[in-house]
Order: C-alpha cells, then structure tokens, then sequence
C-alpha cells in the first residue's frame, strides 16, 4: 500500500506503516519514501514525538533482527552475498569488523616515534591495514599529548611550591 502525502505533516498511523515495513527489513529512507516524505522529516519526527520514536527504535531493532536472520539462515548458501550485506550492517547498524593486532616490537619501543616506527613496519609487512596503521598512530598521538600535560602540570605545581626546575623541566618547557 503506498500512500503519497507532499507534506511533512505527523500522523499518528505512520508508526504503524514504519513498524510493518521494517519488520520486513526496510530502512529508513525506504520508509520515508513509502510515507511520502524524505527521511530528514522521520528524523524530525523522532524528535518531536516520542510515541513514533518509541515506536521506530522498535521498528529498527525489528530491521536489524531481520537482516541478522538473513544472514544466519544463508550461513551455508554460496549464493548469498556476504559483502552486500556486510556493507549494509555497517551503514545502516554501525556494525564493525574487528580483528585482534599483535605486535610484538611495540613492548621495546620506548618513545612515541619508536612505536610509530613499529606501525609502519606493520603496515609495510602487510600486518596492519593503511586504515588500522591510522587508529594506532592517532593513538600514540593522544597518548604523547596526555604525556606532555602531565609532565607540564607536575612542571607547574614544583614552580607553584617554590622548587627549582632540573634540566629535563627545562628542555621539556622548551620542546613544548
């Protein structure tokens, strides 16, 4: 049934219409288009009218379950196109492939640049993706920024107490 309405005006029968198509696996611009409206405004609505929002966090919980169903029921059809729905999970439900990195070289690294050298090397060697080098750096990255604050701040409060500064202070005001 396809009903057309040009305007973005809220009727309580549309959490209705979305339930039941999403129960079958559609998604929210499916929905939306169904309606007659574009899915900014069903976004709009979830916001404004916590009865179609509670309604539609059912609706897409019911969307997941029936894309997990497909492809648990599918497990040992060769014709079922894995990568299709992969790409559908992680756009449409945020799901993530994740895959445990050992590294071994990072345990004798010890300065930022080194661990970074360990990544490339990886990445180099194939045992990291161009993608997940990234993540880790960006890490580092954070992890050398909390490392300096922290030393800045135990740099201030020995020049707050009255102390003098050692020449590691110094050089690290300086390299800051």
């Amino acid at each position: 049934m396809t009903t057309t309405h040009h305007n973005s005006k809220y009727e309580i029968a549309y959490g209705e219409i979305v339930l039941d198509l999403m129960k079958d696996g559609a998604l929210i611009n499916e929905c939306a288009a169904e309606i007659g409206v574009d899915a900014d405004t069903v976004r709009r609505w979830r916001r404004t009218h916590p009865e179609f929002n509670e309604v539609f966090s059912l609706a897409r919980t019911c969307a997941q379950a029936w894309w997990e169903k497909k492809a648990r029921k599918n497990l040992d059809n060769p014709k079922f196109n894995t990568i299709l729905w992969s790409i559908n999970m992680r756009n449409s439900f945020g799901y993530a492939e994740h895959r445990r990195i050992a590294l071994p070289d990072l345990l004798n690294a010890k300065s930022h640049v080194q661990r970074c050298d360990v990544v490339i090397k990886a990445l180099m060697n194939g045992d990291v993706s161009a993608e997940e080098a990234l993540k880790i750096s960006k890490t580092f990255v954070e992890m050398a920024r909390v490392e300096e604050v922290t030393e800045l701040k135990a740099i201030i409060e020995k020049l707050e107490a009255g102390e003098g500064l050692s020449e590691h202070d110094k050089v690290t005001i300086k390299e800051s």
